[in-house]
């Protein structure tokens, strides 16, 4: 809501005349939600209001605008790679990011070496599905193979996709607050019985 309500203000005092500086807008919302709104604010910021505008993001989706914008350009951050190790040049240049080093930058931030592998991993099994031409394995697919390498009992599969599955039939936009919090609890406690 911060966020929004202060690409509210930009979007309502800019001019043509203004510099807009913005940071990953729609990072705190799902992917497609932060998309979409990106999207939205950069035409409309270019068709309206044609202030000078610094827009980062990593939804590499977005770099296509350059294609239908006129006034749009991409820039990047110059990296030099050698295997696994990368080097930030700290040198903006024409062009887009060829990939996302989030997961680098982790390792960089000292996250344990066990987050950034299984991260790494995870990233393998998505690329490895996108490239099959759909992107079919969720979050919860994912989490059930993990909890399989883990070995977990009969029971705990069962309760584990009990919950994926109460998860899956719920559409948050049909229900209230209350009812969200309700669901929040009654699905807490059901994960709380499976036992690690």
């Amino acid at each position: 809501m911060v966020e929004m309500s202060e690409t509210a203000v930009a979007l309502a005092e800019a001019t043509d005349r203004s510099l807009i500086l913005f940071d990953e807008v729609g990072r705190g919302t799902s992917t497609y939600d932060g998309m979409a709104l990106a999207q939205s604010i950069m035409e409309y910021i270019h068709e309206k209001i044609k202030a000078t505008t610094l827009f980062s993001t990593h939804y590499h989706e977005l770099t296509a605008l350059a294609d239908t914008l006129p006034r749009c350009r991409n820039l990047t951050v110059a990296v030099m790679e050698k295997g696994r190790e990368v080097v930030f040049l700290r040198r903006v240049q024409p062009g887009k990011a060829s990939k996302s080093y989030g997961i680098h930058v982790a390792e960089l931030a000292g996250l344990p070496e066990q987050v950034t592998e299984r991260a790494y991993g995870v990233l393998r099994q998505w690329e490895k599905e996108k490239s099959r031409g759909s992107l079919q394995m969720s979050i919860f697919d994912m989490s059930l193979d993990l909890a399989q390498v883990d070995g977990p009992g009969r029971e705990h599969m069962a309760l584990s996709r009990e919950l994926l599955d109460r998860l899956r039939s719920i559409s948050p936009e049909a229900i209230t607050p209350l009812q969200a919090l309700t669901l929040l609890h009654e699905l807490s406690d059901k994960a709380k019985e499976i036992k690690e």
